[in-house]
């Protein structure tokens, strides 16, 4: 017969023939017969070179087989490689090569030979080494991929199919001798079983994948049972065939594949008749898998030849499967997800639907039985509503609860104050007005604070590091702490030496004490009065500087500083305190994601409960000595009328803040021209007859242009113009080198705030400026 040709399950003794015509080679040249076979048990072969005339050459005889150990093996190779012998010293080369093999083995009798140089011997063994590490590490690769996936989200689907991948890559490489080869050389029974067992590993673990994959909510895909009941049969029919003899083990489980594979493709196509899209992808993985199935069974059962497309479908196969089945899952979960999501809203709604029918029904006796009916519908629906919201978006469901208390106090306040203002009742308007800017000023806080925690967690906000001296830098923190700490009635106390300097980001550390010192106050202990207190101390440790804070107050509970839960956005250990005192929940959130843009900074944390809290900063020491801090005499004693007359020049893109900064100015009797634009800007700069005294200028505009645009549209006009800056990303006057006199102010700036900077401005600008060209 062919030497590829196949015979497939033969209980009996073959025996097999061949005889090839020698090549012409160089002298010397040696030959390698190989088997490419690695399941057969047992071969006896025999090898005889012919010489020119048909002189009969010695005999050669090996005996080879996977019942034999590895290292019996004539060459180490996965397939069975016999070294030939060259004919005697003195005699012609060998011109015919004739082979008798008598082969008995349980797996199917295949005896594909092939005749090779030891060159080429070599050339095909690191050919073959190179396509099964590329199968492999592709395998391991997604293996793990899918791993991990299943480990995050727990879908049970990629469980069977990480399952199936492990067992199919192993079954391949069962199949060409590579596991025998470096995993068990030694276990000649077991690398009999082990084909039965992955093989129908891999059938149990793919069709309880294709089950859970098909399956769509609690419907079931047509012809399944579930992968649990599936499972139960399945499992110990393959432990059943591992230890039944390997010829009746191996043909049963190739059966059971091949009628797994017809119903999963039945299955898959009326799925994708239906209309689901992933199912699409699926009948293409599995189609691949399926034909690979279906070639290495009809080879193994003698219907088809050994040839390199029926040796290597099966592994291409299951590759292309693996690679299309990852972008299947991901499709499927998408979509599973999505009406899950579905689901859960249409069944929301019935509930929704049947209760409010219920209740309308009811509320038809009396009118107000049916408003509270109503009412308590509504609050569930709210209720309800506000949880999934807080659950899945936790984070913006908090920001827009706590940004709404002052918009609903302000919205409140409008028209009784618009009532007193009418009536000329002005000791109740500006109560009101009290209100309403405390209010302002609580939604900036918050407003500030979202913006801070997400410049700082995006690394939009740039670390500037420089030498510090961190008395100043505290000594000018301790007024923001001043009203708070007098309202709770908490002593704040700083010991820090005068010459201790640091290397830090001014802003930065700024906002980690005074978030840690407010907490420290905001969190003090009532019953302690009046001995409550806050403890700034430094000093210069053997491992750089360190500032600790600490305070006598509630502390915190062991599980959630141990958990991390107080460095959660919106987290609050203690929600008793007063709503213009507690805040938003996000002090030790902009700590931690400002300790992580600090380089060598490192904080620690001690707390007991009803004994106090400890933060303990560890800082850099200072390279260099600071610069020595900039002073101002400060503001004139009365600033209104300092700014009274002053010509201001506004330019802002947005039409109420524009508005609300030119009724501000006013207020002050500032003269003021406000553009919208840069293009606005200067489409009128040469109308402009008095010189401004102040710019106030937003930093982004429409058109791309910014407030560099404006600047250089002023000067180019008039000599001597400051400008104040205003925007809601970090910028310092440095940024703007070039223009003259600057100070910028962040967004949100309350009105006092821009006020003083105005003042400031105008102060620092000394001498009038004159147009150019004017003597």
């Amino acid at each position: 017969m062919s030497p590829n040709g196949s015979l497939g399950y033969r209980p009996e003794v073959i025996w097999f023939h061949a005889q090839w015509s020698m090549p012409v080679a160089p002298a010397g040249q040696r030959w390698v017969l190989v088997i490419a076979n690695p399941v057969l048990d047992d071969a006896q072969v025999w090898v005889q070179g012919l010489g020119p005339q048909d002189e009969p050459g010695p005999w050669q005889h090996w005996a080879v087989g996977d019942k034999l150990p590895f290292d019996q093996r004539p060459l180490t190779a996965q397939h069975f490689a016999l070294p030939l012998a060259n004919a005697p010293d003195g005699a012609p080369a060998f011109r015919t090569l004739r082979v008798y093999i008598r082969v008995s083995t349980t797996s199917s009798m295949q005896v594909p030979m092939r005749l090779l140089a030891v060159a080429d011997f070599e050339q095909s063994e690191r050919t073959r080494g190179l396509l099964f590490g590329a199968y492999g590490g592709l395998m391991t690769g997604l293996f793990i991929y899918n791993l991990v996936i299943w480990a995050v989200v727990r879908e049970r689907q990629y469980g069977w199919y990480v399952g199936w991948i492990l067992c199919f890559a192993l079954f391949v490489l069962s199949l060409d001798g590579f596991t025998f080869q470096y995993l068990w050389p030694q276990a000649t029974q077991w690398n009999d079983r082990v084909l039965v067992l992955l093989l129908g590993s891999g059938v149990v673990m793919g069709n309880c994948f294709i089950n859970d994959f098909l399956r769509v909510g609690n419907e079931a895909p047509p012809l399944a049972l579930t992968a649990a009941r599936e499972a139960m049969w399945l499992l110990p029919a393959v432990l059943v065939a591992t230890y039944l003899p390997y010829s009746i083990g191996i043909r049963a489980v190739i059966a059971l594949s091949l009628s797994r594979v017809v119903r999963a493709q039945i299955m898959i196509g009326i799925a994708v008749f239906r209309g689901s899209r992933p199912a699409r992808i699926l009948m293409v993985a599995f189609l691949s898998v399926s034909l690979g199935g279906a070639v290495l069974a009809t080879q193994r059962f003698g219907l088809t030849d050994y040839t390199a497309l029926t040796q290597h479908w099966t592994m291409v196969g299951s590759a292309i499967e693996v690679i299309l089945l990852s972008l299947a899952l991901g499709e499927r979960l998408i979509h599973a997800r999505q009406l899950a999501a579905s689901a859960v809203k249409l069944a929301t709604l019935n509930e929704s639907l049947s209760e409010s029918n219920a209740a309308l029904t009811t509320s038809r006796q009396l009118a107000e039985e049916r408003l509270a009916a109503l009412a308590c519908l509504q609050d569930r629906l709210r209720l309800d509503t506000e949880a999934r919201d807080r659950e899945r978006l936790r984070f913006l469901a908090s920001a827009v609860h706590d940004l709404k208390q002052p918009l609903q106090a302000i919205g409140a306040l409008l028209l009784p104050l618009e009532h007193a203002v009418a009536r000329h009742d002005q000791t109740h308007a500006m109560q009101m007005l009290g209100l309403t800017r405390q209010a302002t000023q609580g939604m900036s806080n918050q407003l500030t604070a979202l913006l801070d925690l997400s410049r700082l967690e995006s690394g939009m906000e740039p670390t500037k590091l420089q030498p510090l001296v961190l008395a100043a830098l505290v000594n000018d923190l301790c007024p923001q702490f001043e009203p708070l700490a007098r309202r709770l009635g908490v002593q704040v106390k700083v010991d820090i030496p005068p010459d201790l300097t640091v290397q830090s980001d001014p802003q930065l550390l700024a906002r980690v004490i005074s978030n840690l010192v407010t907490n420290g106050i905001k969190y003090c202990d009532t019953r302690r009065a009046p001995h409550c207190r806050v403890a700034l101390r430094a000093e210069a440790g053997a491992s750089g500087p360190t500032l600790t804070i600490a305070d006598n107050g509630l502390g915190i509970p062991d599980g959630q500083s141990a958990s991390g839960a107080i460095y959660r956005p919106f987290f609050q250990g203690y929600n008793h305190l007063p709503e213009d005192i507690k805040g938003v929940g996000l002090g030790l959130s902009i700590v931690t994601a400002a300790m992580r843009l600090l380089p060598q900074h490192h904080l620690r944390l001690a707390s007991a409960p009803d004994e106090g809290t400890t933060f303990t900063l560890v800082l850099p020491a200072a390279a260099t000595s600071p610069a020595p801090p900039i002073r101002h005499d400060g503001l004139a004693p009365a600033i209104a009328q300092q700014l009274a007359g002053c010509y201001v020049l506004v330019v802002e893109d947005d039409y109420l803040v524009r508005e609300s900064l030119v009724h501000m100015l006013h207020a002050f009797q500032i003269l003021t021209d406000a553009y919208a634009s840069a293009d606005a800007l200067e489409a009128d700069i040469d109308t402009i007859e008095r010189t401004p005294d102040a710019v106030l200028c937003d930093y982004r505009l429409p058109g791309g242009r910014t407030a560099h645009d404006v600047a250089a549209l002023v000067l180019s006009r008039f000599d001597r113009v400051p400008f104040l800056m205003v925007s809601a990303e970090r910028l310092e006057a440095a940024d703007f080198t070039g223009i003259g006199i600057v100070a910028v102010c962040a967004k949100p700036i309350d009105a006092s705030a821009l006020i003083e900077a105005l003042a400031d401005l105008t102060r620092q600008c000394l001498t009038q400026p004159t147009l150019k060209g004017e003597a």
